[in-house]
């Protein structure tokens, strides 16, 4: 980058970055900076702005929308710097006294910029440097076709290129089902105005002709009157409060459950790449911040602006000069908020982020409670969720600032407006009053004046404030449309296939996968697994297992190759027949919140009674079950908190019986239970697996004696099929190496016990 382009980089620095640096570091001047680079996303990898900042003798890198210098390292530090590109995005690091810390993350959008960044840097400062590629740096990236910028994870709308002024329109469209009661609503707000400045008019009356004009028997009259506009104005603002009310909620009803509809329709790429805390934040805590736009910000909306309207036209009806006169800082105020908003979107942006970060913390400690107990690292967590809650504190309060900036600047501008009235509108009452041939006001025109004019400054005032919730319900809206514009898993196609009374013949024909592009976990694969056929898969941890029947379930696309079952392409296959078609059971069991007759119905909604004591008895879980004091109707904890882990995987098992699938999935069954629960669990299996296509993996090989077929599997790749006896008939064979090294793990774990055991004998 030329001196050119950094001075005029320089000048282009945001504010709040500017604001970040002069704060935190008083003694660094504007224009010693000598070297400027954006990029954006920050350290931890999320979306959002960061600087890297170089003097002469200092590189810095600012987040401002942590609104903090996060690196300050002096350059004659650095003993090396390197790019490090990744898939989809790139990290610059620095070695800095025999350690490695990251200064900069992009996306491959800045990569360019990057590059000749820390060239440059390299080349000035004599700073020994290197580029690392990823194994795929020709991969294909999900870009955004508006501005290039490289789109994260599997979403499909860009975060920089959402139309922001289009948000809240997008949001109205769920109020189309409910026109009529918006209208009447709208109605109501209308009538209820009138009404609520009728008083105002009869003032005015009452004032100058039942008082000054001495006009007794109006009185009755007026103050019928006033009882009158303030009953209905009461009856009209009540019922459009209610009808409101009840729109928000019936929007909200359609958009919570939309959301919820389409994550559930979502692949598990999405999830895969996601904390549960960050979505949930989304579901529930955006939705509730447009729960109180629509309920109560829409319907302050609606009410003021009709008030503003009708009091507008009634302030020029009265007096024209004294209405341009009341209306003058009007123009002063719709500035300034303009620019507020401009400024506390950004800052919302902020809170928002730093809320999703809290719950992504609680996602992730409070389901691992055990592990965090277990390692003793309950200190850390807390003072990880402290330094997260401190930004989040931060955020807030920068907001809380400019609220009770901007709020108060505005309430001094309509009061200057309302004591210029009384002043020039006095005088004239005065000099009206003094001699009756000069009135251009009367005192009751001036009291209807300065009434409506308080009542005008309360609407427009309130709507200023109500800017605040309008740019945070926008923020939330964007962030909620950002997952409804996400694509569901790949769709069916236009004639899909139902697979009924299929026979489970089941053929993978050079298949090949990545989830990745540049890093094949799958290396075409070729298998045929035969109607009613056992076979089970073995293999090192990373050898392509689970990927294999994630492939199968359709959870993922292939990359290459295709897998038919019955003779149909699975792409073709209708995705709900499919898996209408299936039963998985877990090796780690997922049970939900409820009954134990539920979850084992779970996929089998149904049945009725009989049928779930006699899956579980198939799956010898009806002992254990009978044991509890409510039985069946025992409503389990959290994630099946308070059973062990066989009796967990019992009930799955028990719940794949009820569902008695053509074809039916293991994934470890057995791999974390005793050797009496295996036997138990073996039994359930045995009488699960009969008449159907079963894929078994397991990590205990004894578990496949009964398989007919072995899959051994390296690296993507099958490189043994047979019977158990055969496989083991190769000496050589990488199957009789799993069993021998299983043996000898096995071996050596019964001596230290023997050992632990006679130790214990000779003590006592």
């Amino acid at each position: 980058m030329s001196d050119d382009a950094d001075i005029e980089m320089r000048q282009q620095l945001p504010d709040d970055v500017i604001e970040v640096l002069s704060r935190e570091r008083s003694d660094v001047a504007l224009d010693d900076i000598t070297m400027v680079q954006e990029s954006d996303l920050t350290l931890d990898g999320f979306f959002g702005s960061c600087w890297l900042l170089v003097n002469g003798k200092r590189l810095f890198v600012v987040e401002p929308e942590r609104g903090a210098v996060v690196r300050d390292l002096l350059l004659e530090d650095l003993a090396a710097i390197r790019i490090r590109h990744l898939y989809g995005n790139g990290v610059v690091e620095v070695s800095v006294q025999d350690h490695v810390m990251d200064i900069l993350r992009f996306s491959r959008s800045h990569s360019d910029d990057v590059n000749r960044t820390v060239e440059r840097l390299s080349k000035e400062h004599s700073i020994h440097s290197d580029v690392v590629l990823a194994s795929g740096e020709d991969m294909e990236i999900n870009r955004c076709m508006r501005c290039g910028k490289a789109i994260p994870g599997n979403m499909r709308v860009c975060p920089a290129c959402i139309d922001k002024k289009q948000t809240l329109g997008r949001l109205f469209h769920y109020i189309k089902p409910y026109k009529r009661l918006a209208i009447i609503a709208l109605i109501l707000s209308a009538l209820g105005t009138v009404f609520q400045l009728m008083p105002q008019l009869l003032t005015k009356i009452l004032v100058d002709e039942v008082i000054i004009e001495q006009q007794a028997d109006l009185l009755v009259w007026v103050v019928l009157g006033l009882i009158v506009a303030f009953a209905l104005s009461s009856v009209f603002n009540g019922s459009r409060g209610y009808l409101t009310a009840k729109l928000g909620q019936s929007v909200l009803f359609d958009l919570r459950t939309h959301l919820y509809d389409h994550l559930q329709r979502l692949s598990i790429t999405f999830f895969d790449k996601r904390q549960t805390g960050a979505i949930m934040s989304r579901v529930i805590g955006d939705v509730n911040r447009l729960q109180n736009f629509l309920a109560q910000g829409l319907q302050d909306v609606i009410v003021q602006f009709f008030m503003v309207l009708v009091i507008v036209v009634m302030l020029f009806a009265t007096n024209v000069r004294l209405a341009v006169i009341a209306l003058l800082p009007i123009p002063v105020v719709l500035v300034i908020t303009v620019y507020f908003n401009k400024a506390i979107r950004k800052v919302w942006h902020r809170v928002h982020r730093r809320a999703a970060e809290l719950n992504a913390i609680l996602g992730d400690t409070l389901p691992g409670i055990r592990v965090v107990k277990a390692f003793g690292r309950e200190t850390n967590e807390v003072d990880k969720f402290r330094h997260k809650q401190r930004e989040f504190y931060d955020a807030v309060m920068r907001a809380a600032s400019m609220n009770h900036t901007f709020y108060p600047a505005v309430g001094f501008l309509i009061a200057f407006g309302i004591m210029a009235i009384w002043g020039i509108g006095g005088r004239e009452v005065i000099v009206g009053l003094q001699n009756p041939d000069m009135v251009t006001i009367t005192l009751g025109d001036l009291m209807l004046f300065t009434g409506l004019l308080w009542q005008l400054y309360g609407p427009i005032q309130r709507l200023s404030q109500l800017s605040g919730m309008i740019q945070e319900s926008a923020t939330s809206a964007e962030r909620i449309f950002e997952i409804l514009d996400n694509q569901p898993e790949r769709p069916d196609s236009e004639h899909p296939v139902q697979l009924n009374n299929i026979r489970g013949e089941i053929r993978f024909q050079n298949v090949s996968f990545e989830y990745d592009r540049g890093e094949r976990v799958l290396d075409n694969i070729n298998l045929h697994i035969k109607p009613g056929e056992m076979v089970g898969f073995v293999g090192a941890s990373g050898s392509g297992k689970t990927t294999l029947i994630n492939l199968l379930s359709r959870f993922y696309p292939v990359t290459e190759g295709a897998i038919h079952i019955d003779g149909v392409n699975l792409d073709d296959i209708e995705i709900q027949s499919l898996r209408d078609q299936m039963a998985v059971v877990l090796q780690e069991p997922f049970l939900f919140h409820a009954t134990i007759a539920e979850n084992i119905a779970y996929g089998n909604a149904k049945a009725k009674r009989q049928d779930i004591i006699w899956a579980a008895k198939m799956a010898n879980a009806h002992e254990f079950i009978a044991d509890f004091p409510d039985g069946y109707d025992m409503v389990l904890g959290e994630r099946g908190t308070g059973l062990s882990g066989g009796q967990k995987q019992r009930l799955s098992i028990a719940r794949a019986i009820l569902r008695n699938p053509p074809i039916l999935i293991m994934d470890e069954a057995t791999s974390a239970v005793d050797t009496v629960t295996e036997s138990l669990i073996q039994a359930a299996i045995d009488n699960l697996v009969q008449n159907r296509t079963t894929l078994a993996i397991a990590h205990r090989l004894s578990t496949l004696r009964n398989a007919d077929r072995i899959v051994v599997m390296d690296e993507g790749r099958i490189v043994e099929v047979g019977s158990h006896q055969e496989l083991l008939a190769k000496e050589d064979g990488a199957f009789s190496r799993l069993v021998e090294m299983q043996a000898d793990i096995a071996k050596q774990t019964d001596i230290a016990e023997h050992a632990v055991l006679g130790g214990g004998s000779d003590e006592q």
